[in-house]
């Protein structure tokens, strides 16, 4: 079994199918920190049907090729075997359109800009720093122009207590 499909089988589905795995679930998760913008959940999901489902019908037939003594390297096979690298073949194929489905899922996010919001999935976007310093801005600037008819301390004061003095005054005429 050392030198037969199965160990090209299990390699390639093992290091080559599992690592383009974590990474597209990575880009899936950080979608929003790189590009402040909602994912297409529709062309995600055929991506990771199609993507997995083609993996998983490329390399299986292998494994089978390698039990029944398939070796690695042979470019021409017994056509018993026509069958299982048909299938091999095919999955291949369906591998590629889940690729296809993941590049149309990128395409629509960015055409449909669905903002996403600061709570999805915990991740903050890159510029949200910024974000927050302009709001803050903003707001003082806002609250700037709203607070320049209130009167100053001094006046306040003195209106204070005026109010006071004539509240005692109506309280000792009213006592009398």
């Amino acid at each position: 079994m050392h030198d037969t499909f199965y160990v090209i089988a299990h390699f390639h589905l093992m290091l080559s199918g599992a690592t383009m795995t974590g990474i597209f679930a990575g880009v899936y998760y950080y979608f929003v920190a790189l590009f402040g913008l909602k994912y297409s959940r529709v062309f995600a999901y055929f991506h990771f049907i199609y993507y997995v489902g083609g993996q998983w019908l490329t390399f299986l037939p292998m494994f089978w090729l390698g039990f029944s003594g398939l070796p690695r390297r042979v470019h021409d096979y017994p056509v018993v075997f026509m069958g299982w690298q048909g299938m091999a073949t095919s999955g291949h194929v369906i591998t590629l359109v889940g690729i296809i489905f993941f590049f149309l899922m990128l395409i629509d996010s960015h055409v449909e800009k669905k903002v996403a919001i600061h709570k999805h999935l915990g991740i903050p976007r890159w510029h949200k720093r910024v974000q927050y310093y302009v709001y803050k801005i903003r707001i003082l600037q806002l609250n700037n122009k709203k607070t320049t008819r209130v009167p100053s301390y001094s006046v306040r004061d003195t209106i204070t207590k005026n109010i006071y003095n004539e509240f005692e005054v109506f309280n000792k005429i009213s006592a009398k």
